[in-house]
């Protein structure tokens, strides 16, 4: 039961769960069933003590979680068969509850940023036998027309890291010009295109944390 309710406070969200857990208590039900005809030897006098307690204004409380409304009819009809439900059927009865956790639990944690499931490279920063990396190919921003009119000028400094591919990632906006008129967009976007004989360490290709600096000036 303690499994049962944490399954249903993680995955409240999943459809398939509520009828898997349905179908547990219902196996659970049927067992309870066997169990109390086995015990007594009497088929009848259990079916209306049932249909009472279903029919009454309130079940006791000690029975309400074993006379649920919408299992009843299917009880009643394994009991009239004398084919109520085993302790075997319950757990083939569990079994879709737990295919239904194995699935979402995986597809929740296929969602999640775990760490060291893809560790990214080590970022170095220059200096200390780091070498900057060089810039092989430069776009310039594109200059809006609002920033223009409103003769908007300055300079964006970009963050960001120059993989050992040489291509820049991770970039962010440092210090900001405008991030109203487009210009600060506009910087990103440029630099996201440039390209860059990547940093190195002892020879080999890193990658470099580096400042890049986006000027906009009206001529």
């Amino acid at each position: 039961m303690a499994v049962e309710e944490a399954v249903q406070t993680v995955f409240w969200f999943h459809p398939a769960m509520w009828w898997a857990l349905g179908q547990v208590h219902l196996g659970r039900e049927q067992a309870v069933d066997e169990l109390v005809i086995r015990t007594t030897g009497t088929r009848q006098p259990y079916l209306r003590a049932l249909l009472t307690f279903a029919d009454g204004p309130a079940a006791p409380a000690l029975a309400a979680p074993f006379i649920q409304r919408g299992h009843l009819m299917s009880r009643i009809r394994e009991i009239s068969r004398h084919t109520t439900g085993s302790p075997l059927r319950l757990a083939l009865l569990a079994a879709p509850l737990i295919v239904v956790t194995l699935v979402a639990g995986l597809g929740a944690i296929s969602t999640l940023p775990l760490q060291g499931r893809e560790s990214k490279p080590t970022v170095y920063e220059p200096g200390n036998g780091v070498r900057l990396p060089s810039v092989i190919k430069e776009v310039r921003p594109n200059y809006t027309e609002e920033a223009k009119q409103a003769r908007l000028e300055g300079t964006v400094l970009l963050d960001c890291v120059v993989a050992s591919s040489g291509i820049p990632r991770d970039i962010i906006v440092a210090r900001s010009l405008d991030d109203v008129l487009g210009l600060d967009r506009a910087a990103i976007e440029a630099l996201e295109q440039w390209r860059f004989k990547p940093g190195t360490k002892d020879g080999k290709a890193v990658d470099v944390h580096v400042h890049v600096e986006m000027t906009f000036t009206l001529k």
